[in-house]
């Protein structure tokens, strides 16, 4: 007795403890934390319990699951019966803030409520719901917790709510009413009705051109009706789609499970880009099909009939398991130009086009099956072409045929495109899985513009090419012969895995005129180009091979380069012949070029580039023999010629150093991007006199800098002269003799200046000895309009000579002030050989 009284006792203390913690407000306060923490888990979401009330025989339930998101719910409940009779309402104004809790973009706001009544074997629930507007109410029946009767009705829904709640965009506007009267969903004992209707179906003109660049018309209306009957296993329906621009009509019988099908369909539409919404094909026109599906999921025959591209077609196809394994189709007189529209493509030809496709099989590994395609009344438009692509072609006609017969793993075909502009053909044997080849090709094209439609490259002129396709995956085997440019070319390339292993091509007599031609590039230059390519291993990174190049008998073509490039004086003859051999070492290209004309030779020992950073470092050396050869480009005629040498370098900067010795000194120039900066060092002015063919009054040794941008086309000129005599020359020879000044005997040194902006040159010198001085401020010279302003200031013992300068460089108005040094007559004679002097600098 004493053991029963203690376990008396503890069964009284659990059950107490039990009653305390679930249906008492202490238990409430400490369960309720713990049901909160389980749903913001479940939830993902910060939701708060704000109500959990619960007693031995009733509840009340607010759930906040976030902000403006909330959930009642309230009732009365029997432990021993397991009754419950419940009201719940929802109130869910920001259905987007719920993604994390629905896993779907879903938008906009949805309030529900009603009551829940029942026991644990059989449950009625009966709501409402103001769902896309609509006024709807609905009653489910559920025996052991699942649903076997539902009655619902909607009313008055509208279409661009629902698609908004969706996160679609309102492609159209309806209301719609449906009625759902499922007295029995048990599977295999089906009873019930669902009716769908709309009313001011509307589909949005604006919006479809704005997500589409669909263009309807407005006020395109359209009406939809469902009717389905559900008893035993069978749902009996009827659907149609109307609309001024489409209909879609189906109806028939389809058993779900085991799935069987009898069903009928036809679609009429006007145009097929408002299909692109729910397709994602840009395509365009009519469209009408019809026919019948029939069958179970182990075998089901599609039938039908269309007048795709303003054809007649006919098609049958088997399925097993919803996978074809069956075609028969049969298209006759098919409007290539009609396809073209309906792709959104221009016409750019026509063609009458019959396609017979008898697959008895198209299983993998068992196929067996025959396609046939013949085109008739082929023609290329001429019109559109020369429109579009800016080529011009005679009338063309063309004929294509196609034969493939598929058996086994085998597809043997033959494909021919003959026109009387271009031919091409092929022919072989292709394994699709694993991949095997073995066919050839060969394309005669005479005119090469008649591909841009499909290449895309902009080319022109006859190409000829044949050769074979054979091999693997693992190793496909690509040569060709080939007249390009009317060349002598051959080549071999090893693929593995479709990526280029290893090739080998050469190239002989290609004429450069031809090239040129064919890229519609003007005619530049004659010449005959070479080329020899031996890569054994052509892969990415670990490059290995020789390319040796070659022009020969090569001709500028001065008189078309005068012309292009608005010289002002003839271009010379200029004959040149190049070579470049190049090696590959994984990611690094070494390549040395030797090329000499008559105008300049240039020659680089080695230019690498590395691919896998993308530098280039190139040295160079450039020499002119005979620099009055470049006096079409210069406009300034010379004597003598020049070398110069540096390094190139590019990555993320371009750095080039350029090096000569020159007029008995040396320039060392720096070009870091735009930026360029020349040390004119020990240069001798005579020498540099001579070489510019002016006269060559004055003889000292100059030093420099140069600093110029090249992208604002302004910099600066600062330069000292050391060791200044002038040489004999009528002005100071008169000076002399006259003035009694001996200039001849002083010896200068002084500054040059100058700021460039441009064309606008604005400089400044001045020279002294211990007697005399020579100076000009703020000179203006445009290079552009070939204008000067100077005045120039020479001070001989104390005697002022002022040499004033303006108009054309050509033939400058020259005045001079000579004030009380010698008499009028004898300034103007000095006034005439200033002007003698400057024209031989001008």
């Amino acid at each position: 007795m004493k053991y029963l009284a203690w376990i008396g006792g503890l069964l009284a203390t659990v059950v107490v403890a039990v009653y305390v913690v679930a249906f008492t407000p202490i238990g409430n306060s400490i369960v309720g934390p713990i049901v909160e923490k389980k749903i913001k888990e479940q939830t993902l979401l910060d939701s708060k319990l704000t109500t959990f009330s619960l007693t031995m025989s009733d509840f009340s339930i607010v759930l906040e699951i976030n902000s403006n998101n909330t959930i009642y719910v309230n009732g009365t409940y029997s432990i021993f019966s397991k009754a419950f009779n419940v009201l719940y309402r929802a109130n869910l104004n920001e259905l987007e803030t719920l993604k994390p809790l629905t896993n779907a973009s879903i938008r906009g706001s949805l309030q529900t409520q009603g009551t829940i009544k029942g026991d644990m074997a059989f449950i009625e629930i009966d709501g409402i719901s103001d769902i896309a507007s609509s006024d709807t109410t609905y009653h489910v029946e559920l025996t052991e917790f699942n649903p076997t009767s539902i009655v619902a009705k909607v009313q008055s829904l509208k279409l661009e709510e629902l698609l908004n709640i969706a996160s679609q965009e309102p492609y159209a506007s309806a209301d719609i009413n449906l009625d759902v009267d499922f007295r029995s969903i048990k599977p295999k004992v089906l009873d019930g009705d669902i009716l769908l209707t709309t009313k001011d179906g509307r589909l949005n003109s604006e919006v479809m051109k704005n997500d589409f660049n669909i263009t309807i018309p407005h006020g395109t209306n359209f009406v939809m009706n469902l009717e389905a009957k559900l008893k035993g296993e069978t749902i009996d329906y009827t659907y149609k789609l109307m609309s001024n621009l489409f209909k879609i009509t189906s109806s028939g019988s389809v058993v779900p499970t085991p799935l069987k099908t009898d069903i009928k369909y036809a679609v009429d539409i006007r145009e097929l880009a408002l299909l692109k919404a729910v397709t994602g094909a840009d395509l365009r026109g009519a469209l009408s099909l019809s026919g019948d599906i029939k069958g179970t999921k182990e075998k089901m025959v599609l039938n039908g009939r269309s007048d795709i591209a303003s054809s007649d077609t006919t098609y049958h196809v088997e399925l097993t398991e919803f996978n074809p394994t069956s075609i028969i189709a049969k298209v006759k007189h098919l409007s290539l130009a009609s396809l073209l529209k309906m792709t959104n493509n221009k016409a750019y030809a026509s063609a009458d086009v019959d396609v017979d496709v008898n697959f008895k099989s198209i299983k993998p590994h068992a196929l067996d099956g025959d396609i046939v395609l013949r085109t008739q009344d082929g023609r290329l438009n001429t019109k559109v072409m020369k429109k579009d692509f800016k080529i011009t072609i005679p009338s063309t006609n063309f004929a294509m045929n196609l034969d493939a017969k598929l058996k086994g793993d085998n597809i043997d075909y033959t494909y021919k495109l003959i026109s009387n502009l271009f031919k091409i053909t092929s022919s072989g044997k292709v394994i699709p899985t694993p991949l095997k080849t073995d066919i050839k090709y060969a394309l005669d094209i005479k005119e090469l513009a008649l591909l841009k439609p499909v290449t895309g490259a902009d080319v022109r002129g006859s190409f000829r090419l044949n050769g074979s396709i054979k091999g693997t995956k693992a190793k496909l085997v690509v040569d060709g012969k080939s007249d390009v440019a009317s060349s002598d070319t051959k080549f071999e390339a090893i693929l593995k895995d479709f990526s280029p292993a290893s090739v080998k091509a050469s190239m002989k007599n290609l004429k450069l005129a031809r090239v040129l031609y064919m890229v519609k590039q003007p005619h530049y230059a004659d010449g005959v180009f070479s080329l020899d390519v031996d890569i054994p291993d052509a892969r990415s990174g670990k490059l290995n091979g020789k390319v040796i190049s070659s022009i020969k008998n090569g001709l500028l073509d001065s008189k078309y380069i005068t012309k292009t490039y608005k010289f002002k004086t003839p271009m010379p003859k200029t004959k040149f012949k190049m070579s470049t051999h190049t090696t590959l070492n994984g990611d690094i290209i070494d390549s040395k070029v030797d090329l000499d004309s008559t105008l300049a030779n240039f020659d680089i020992k080695r230019a690498r580039v590395n691919l896998k950073n993308s530098t280039i470092k190139s040295d160079y050396k450039a020499t002119v023999s005979n620099l009055d050869n470049l006096y079409f480009a210069t406009e300034q005629h010379m004597k003598g010629g020049i070398t110069l040498h540096g390094e190139l370098n590019k990555g993320n900067d371009l750095d080039l150093t350029i090096l000569s010795n020159i007029a008995g000194g040396k320039i060392d120039a720096k070009l870091h991007n735009d930026d360029f900066h020349a040390d004119i060092l020990g240069i001798q002015t005579l020498d540099a006199l001579h070489m510019l063919i002016y006269p060559q009054i004055f003889k000292a040794s100059l030093d420099a800098k140069l600093d110029y941008n090249l992208a604002s086309k302004k910099g600066k000129f600062d330069g000292h002269l050391v060791d200044g005599r002038f040489t004999k020359n009528q002005m100071f020879s008169l000076i002399k003799q006259y003035a009694n000044v001996d200039m001849y005997v002083e010896k200068f040194k002084g500054f040059v200046r100058a700021d460039i902006n441009k064309e606008k040159i604005v400089a400044s010198m001045d020279l002294k000895s211990n007697t005399s001085s020579i100076k000009t401020k703020n000179t203006k010279l445009n290079t552009k309009t070939k204008i000067i302003d100077s005045k120039i200031d020479v001070v001989a013992n104390k005697n002022q000579i002022s040499v004033i300068l303006k108009g054309k460089t050509s033939s400058p108005k020259v005045s001079i002030d000579v004030e009380d040094l010698v008499k009028k007559e004898v300034g103007k004679a000095i006034e005439k050989e200033v002007g003698k002097l400057l024209k031989g600098f001008f």
